[in-house]
Formats: structure tokens, sequence, C-alpha cells
């Protein structure tokens, strides 16, 4: 058995890494007027995954 958590045998399928200059990238074409609204979106699932 375990201790850290984690079931044996369970593995990491998938990894996603985004540099910051693609995030820098991806910021800049988002409109300016929905950023209000997107950070209250993720706020609230941000909480709901913690």
């Amino acid at each position: 058995m375990r201790t850290d958590g984690r079931e044996a045998g369970h593995r990491v399928r998938y990894y996603l890494y985004l540099s910051d200059a693609k995030l820098d990238m991806l910021f800049e074409q988002i409109p300016q007027k929905l950023l209000p609204r997107l950070v209250t979106e993720a706020k609230v699932d941000l909480k709901v995954v913690s």
C-alpha cells in the first residue's frame, strides 16, 4: 500500500507544457472586454478544483 496518496500503477497519461512566450502570445489574442469575465470564471474553476 502506498502512503503518498496515489494508487499503485496509476501514471500520468498526458502532460501539457505552455511556455511563457506561448502564453503571452495567446493572452494578447483575448479581447480586452472579455478579460474581467474570464478572470472571474477562472477563480471559480480553481476554487472548485481545490
